[in-house]
């Protein structure tokens, strides 16, 4: 990995190393620390002094402990799996500096850029470096850090900007190249709405760019702030800057009503009336059409599937795609990341539709016409209006949650695909519409490493599942990573939770408080780990459990007593030892059908068995969520079968085949 970082101090503490960027840290004194050791990163610091400058209140071998921690916790950021140690922290027991060679930063960019602009005589050189500079200002230094020292450097380089800003708008003005220095003038007034020379270096460039009525209304606009947030009135300068423009103003007004006049009798005579062009106005470009919700964590592979689906949504024989998987498989998310990668190609927008909450097919059409920002009429029916909307341009609908809806639900897609032929559905759902056209693409899980693949955390870190379980970790504990000393227990945590995109967020989220070792002991005996108690998480994601609890509640009565039955088995079954053991004569138990077909046939399309090889040996999709101790061991679905009285016959039967 190359050990090459940026730093970005402007706005915000952020670290980008390649792909990776952070912006938590383990405590706000360790982000304090990397910030003083990046603002000053041409020189090595002496522990002693950092100590005392961030733990002034701890004794010297507290202040000296909690640096060592800082630093470590740093490192573990900083120098991941194949970084070599001390490429980017320099450290011996005297002092600490960031290797100037390794990292770069924004704010001796930013001054550097400012030192060059001052060296040069050439207005376009030092334009150029102007632009430079401004542009890497994007905020003031460190915001929500409260240290004395950034307090103090934030001011000096607020100011600096301002200057700088000043600056290039003289130069930019000079150059004649008014509709940039229009922009930077604003700029200059976003960075400090009080500050009397921004305004009136802005008044003055409408003046000259023949505006002099935007330059009055600012000027009126000006005298409204200050009276509002100073409760006092512009500066004797200013005041007499407007008096100028009123002037010029009024010097206009009356040569415009001179030419109109003048305009006129020359059109009495026959000659054509003069007609001055309306100033143009100005048009917003339009926002781009489309409902994707926003998303605040990264996402990881697919890219295969990705590419897949792309092809197949674009595709001309092919209207319907449907996504299917058991809950946690990350379907809602790969539609999302789909009809991200799709909305150029759909001019009529990428519109998505929450359908978890609905069991009532008949409020399908209201749900789409809500997700299309559409007002409700009350004389036009939802459908109706949905039509009308998606009938102007090809357009993506993302149906997300379908599986309560599939069985009536199905015909509504159907009305909507027929009466409008530029629509395409992206439907995510738990089984099947079974409707004609349909295309089933199965979400499967995330690849997995095997035994072999711990040999470095760096050729760990390529598979999917460990990226996603690392990077959710982090989010729990800013600086874990994978090491050599765990490598091998993070990748048996993963094909333990089996790639289940949902299974490994919710193990990850502990990183806090277990180690990984700790969650792997306490998967096999303590479902309550894989869950999550997050208020921006839909009920049924909160577990593991609750993501298969929803699958099984569309079961009927008959499949979900023969559902429960399976959980007798351990690692998976054949199609005859689940007969033999879940439809023994005689034992009550019986699905419509299964005599014409084989009675595990219900369950594939409701995604919640699976069969991973050619042998025919099925397996409860995830079977982490029902946790099974040998014969005589009780899981979730194991009470399930309790329940229905069925316990004795069944683990009998299980013994026997």
């Amino acid at each position: 990995m190359d050990a090459r970082l940026r730093i970005e101090l402007f706005g915000g503490l952020r670290v980008q190393q390649g792909e990776r960027v952070i912006i938590r840290f383990r405590t706000q004194k360790t982000a304090s620390l990397l910030a003083y050791l990046a603002y000053h990163v041409e020189r090595a610091h002496s522990r002693e002094v950092l100590a005392e400058l961030l733990w002034p209140q701890q004794t010297p071998k507290s202040g000296r402990l909690n640096l060592n921690t800082a630093l470590h916790s740093l490192r573990k950021q900083l120098e991941p799996p194949g970084v070599p140690q001390g490429a980017v922290i320099i450290s011996d027991r005297f002092s600490v500096q960031l290797n100037p060679v390794a990292v770069t930063v924004d704010v001796a960019e930013f001054e550097a850029a400012l030192q060059s602009e001052k060296q040069t005589s050439s207005n376009p050189e030092r334009t150029h470096h102007l632009l430079t500079a401004v542009e890497l200002y994007r905020g003031e230094l460190l915001p929500g850090f409260y240290d004395e020292w950034i307090e103090q450097e934030r001011t000096r380089l607020e100011e600096t900007y301002l200057h700088a800003l000043n600056r290039l708008v003289n130069l930019l003005t000079q150059a004649r190249d008014f509709d940039r220095a229009l922009n930077y003038a604003r700029r200059a007034l976003n960075a400090d709405p009080l500050r009397e020379e921004s305004h009136q270096t802005l008044m003055r460039l409408y003046a000259d760019t023949g505006q002099p009525a935007a330059a009055m209304e600012h000027y009126s606009e000006l005298q409204r702030l200050l009276k509002e947030q100073l409760n006092a009135a512009p500066s004797a300068a200013t005041r007499a800057l407007a008096r100028n423009i009123s002037e010029q103003l009024s010097v206009t007004s009356d040569q415009k009503v001179r030419k109109g006049k003048e305009g006129e009798r020359r059109g009495k005579k026959g000659i054509v009336k003069e007609v001055s062009s309306p100033s143009p106005s100005f048009s917003p470009s339009p926002a781009p059409a489309g409902s994707l919700p926003l998303q605040f964590t990264r996402f990881f592979g697919r890219e295969k599937e990705i590419a897949r689906l792309r092809g197949m949504l674009l595709s001309e024989q092919t209207r319907l795609v449907t996504l299917t998987g058991a809950g946690g498989t990350g379907k809602s998310r790969l539609a999302i990341e789909v009809g991200a990668r799709l909305r150029d190609e759909f001019t009529g927008g990428v519109w998505f539709v929450p359908l978890a909450d609905l069991s009532d097919p008949r409020l399908i059409a209201g749900a789409v016409r809500d997700a299309l920002r559409l007002l409700r009429s009350p004389g036009i029916e939802p459908m109706e209006q949905v039509v009308n909307a998606l009938s102007r341009q090809p357009a993506l609908l993302v149906l997300d949650n379908f599986e309560q809806l599939a069985s009536s639900g199905a015909l509504v897609v159907l009305t909507l695909l027929k009466r409008v032929p530029s629509l395409t559905c992206l439907v995510t759902s738990r089984r099947r519409l079974n409707v004609a056209g349909e295309r089933e693409f199965p979400v499967l899980l995330l690849p997995l490493p095997e035994h072999s693949d711990t040999r470095t955390p760096e050729h760990l870190m390529s598979f999917p599942s460990v990226q996603l379980f690392v990077d959710r970790a982090q989010a729990a504990r800013p600086d874990f990573q994978v090491t050599k000393r765990n490598a091998s227990t993070v990748a048996e945590l993963c094909r333990r939770l089996e790639g289940i995109p949902l299974a490994i967020e919710l193990a990850a989220a502990r990183a806090q408080v277990l180690t990984v070792a700790q969650m792997l002991d306490r998967i096999s005996k303590r479902f309550d780990l894989l869950s999550k108690r997050r208020a921006d998480t839909t009920l049924r994601h909160r577990s593991l459990w609750a993501a298969m609890e929803w699958s099984y509640q569309l079961l009927s009565p008959e499949l979900q007593r023969f559902f429960a039955s399976l959980s007798v088995f351990r690692g998976g079954w054949s199609v005859e030892a689940a007969e033999r053991v879940c439809f023994e004569e005689g034992s009550g138990f019986r699905v419509q059908g299964s005599e014409q077909s084989s009675p595990l046939h219900p369950f594939t399309p409701s995604s919640l068995i699976s069969h991973p090889s050619s042998l025919l040996r099925r397996r409860v999709f995830g079977a982490v969520a029902f946790p099974l101790a040998g014969v005589g061991g009780r899981g979730r679905t194991g009470d399930a079968l309790s329940d229905a009285g069925d316990a004795a016959r069944v683990w009998g039967g299980a013994v026997d085949a």
